[in-house]
């Protein structure tokens, strides 16, 4: 057997490109962290605004559940008014929350859960239905092609 002495040029080759190696595995490892991160952002920013929607609601001193539910058994005007806001308000989420998703910042069980659940929640608003008619001239081609692709409850 012939064994080849290894000069130092090459072992210094080698070494320079396990470290080369060892950086990319750690700017992977960095990129997972950052992402995770961004995730936990989003879905922070997420609560912060339901939590402000809702406290402006009780502050308002309405029914922030019948609100929520969209019950549409409100009598009291000021209350109806703040349900039809909540209406347009969670347009605008879920809105975000689309392209959140489209972004990479929002899980497929979220979006399955908050973005196709939620709209599917808003469309099922019969009385409310004028207003998300009125809106969709300003939603992006794609969010309003998940809009329809949804089935109408209320034809």
């Amino acid at each position: 057997m012939n064994m080849k002495k290894v000069n130092l040029d090459t072992w210094i080759q080698l070494l320079g490109m396990l470290g080369v190696l060892g950086g990319l595995v750690f700017v992977g490892l960095e990129m997972q962290q950052s992402q995770r991160i961004a995730l936990s952002s989003q879905q922070q920013e997420r609560a912060h605004k339901w939590i402000d929607i809702g406290a402006g609601i009780l502050e308002a001193g309405y029914d922030f559940d019948a609100i929520m539910r969209f019950d549409p058994s409100i009598e009291n005007p000021e209350q109806e008014l703040a349900r039809r806001n909540f209406y347009h308000a969670s347009f605008f989420i879920a809105e975000n929350d689309f392209n959140q998703y489209k972004n990479g910042f929002l899980s497929e069980f979220d979006f399955q859960t908050k973005v196709i659940g939620g709209l599917e929640f808003l469309l099922e608003q019969c009385d409310l239905r004028l207003l998300a008619d009125y809106r969709k001239r300003w939603f992006s081609s794609d969010f309003l092609e998940l809009i329809n692709s949804i089935e109408d409850p209320c034809i």
